[in-house]
């Protein structure tokens, strides 16, 4: 082979080197999704919730994902009780409430939280609206990294837990399901604890409006018309999926006592997050 004919190979193989280079770049850009942050909004609130005049709990964002110190952190909020026979029990069951809430707002983190809503409209009067949440989990290796108790009485805790052995420490246990007891009408709310309610309504109302947003809502309506007047007219709404990586941006407390809660969420995402 002459030089001419090497050199023209070279040049040729070159080329083609540089094609295959682009193309393969070029088509992972394509590929890549676009980051493309949403917000929504959820509202709850609670019986007997304190006005604004009352000295509000600290509120912080109960999930954080510190990836340069390879941990996640949760922050959990409790109150006392007013069952409790004196001061050391009440703020000993504050405390222990506090951590509960920590770990399972960081099995939400981890695992994820499965939504399911029902809503009963009738005569355009709204008679039923039910958010359940589900998350089961054994963690196991999570630290306190930080106690705090509160003018008020109630505390916060903040636990951490490292990300190495995390495929290790966390297991799923579906074996049972609690219900919730009935709620009872004469029991008056302390105003730390209907804050903490509001606020936990507020998230799982938040969920929902995700769920009902990027899953579409499942709607059933019934009308009825008698001699040309309205009878009865009848709506049901269903969402149920499981949300992950949704992050509260945001926790205000309103001037009537609503709590509003402020959700961020990557759509882009959407597919490996909510199903």
């Amino acid at each position: 082979m002459g030089s001419g004919q090497k050199h023209t190979l070279l040049v040729s193989i070159a080329t083609t080197m540089v094609l295959v280079f682009l193309l393969s770049v070029l088509g992972g850009c394509a590929t890549t999704p676009r980051t493309e942050i949403i917000r929504v909004k959820g509202y709850g609130t609670a019986k007997d919730i304190a006005p604004p005049s009352v000295p509000r709990p600290e509120v912080s964002e109960p999930l954080q994902l510190d990836w340069a110190k390879e941990r996640i952190t949760a922050v959990g909020n409790g109150a006392p009780p007013e069952t409790a026979v004196n001061e050391a029990q009440a703020r000993l069951m504050a405390r222990r409430a506090a951590q509960l809430d920590a770990l399972r707002n960081l099995a939400e983190k981890i695992k994820g939280i499965h939504i399911t809503s029902r809503t009963l409209v009738r005569d355009f009067i709204t008679e039923s609206d039910e958010i359940q949440s589900r998350v089961e989990a054994i963690i196991k290796g999570a630290k306190i990294i930080e106690e705090k108790e509160r003018d008020d009485g109630s505390w916060q805790v903040t636990v951490s837990l490292e990300m190495a052995p995390l495929a290790e420490l966390v297991s799923e246990s579906f074996k049972e399901r609690r219900q919730a007891p009935p709620p009872d009408s004469q029991r008056i709310i302390p105003p730390g604890q209907a804050r903490l309610m509001a606020r936990r309504a507020a998230q799982l109302d938040a969920y929902r409006n995700l769920l009902e947003l990027v899953k579409g809502i499942q709607l059933k309506s019934g009308t009825t018309v008698e001699d040309f007047m309205l009878k009865d007219d009848k709506i049901k709404s269903r969402v149920e999926g499981l949300v992950r990586q949704a992050r509260i941006v945001d926790v205000q407390y309103l001037e009537d006592g609503t709590c509003e809660v402020t959700l961020e969420f990557d759509i882009s995402r959407i597919r490996q997050n909510i199903r």
